[in-house]
């Protein structure tokens, strides 16, 4: 009798709070957003680490730091780790490889705000030339 009690009533509640359970930490998940400035296509995937870190990985289809260090304008991807303070997830220890490039090139630290709203998420590009909207695709 308590066995089916539970499965007819307390198990259903159980699976919906499931969803609300994982939605405690906003960061992971698949990323997409359209440079307004050259029209690169940004790919961005966020992962959590038991360490309370994050593992950042990403690809470009076309990006400025590539152009000056290589002369062409080509796709790149980068790794980083991310940890969260005060509230955005500060990206560390950024390499960038360019796809016409044999070392990566080392970036400056920045940040995504997160934005629960719309479920997005916001970079300011170095130097403050403008920011991207990373939509989520998960």
């Amino acid at each position: 009798m308590l066995h089916r009690t539970f499965r007819t009533f307390l198990a259903p509640i159980l699976l919906a709070l499931a969803p609300a359970a994982s939605a405690i930490e906003p960061w992971s998940g698949m990323y997409l957003a359209i440079d307004p400035a050259d029209g690169s296509l940004d790919r961005l995937s966020i992962s959590a680490n038991k360490d309370n870190t994050f593992t950042i990985r990403g690809s470009v289809t076309r990006h400025t730091d590539c152009f000056k260090h290589t002369g062409v304008m080509g796709g790149a991807w980068f790794e980083a780790v991310g940890k969260v303070e005060d509230g955005r997830l500060v990206r560390q220890q950024l390499k960038l490889f360019c796809a016409e490039k044999e070392k990566p090139i080392s970036m400056p630290d920045a940040s995504y705000v997160y934005n629960d709203l719309s479920d997005t998420l916001s970079f300011a590009i170095p130097g403050g030339e403008r920011v991207l909207i990373f939509h989520r695709m998960d």
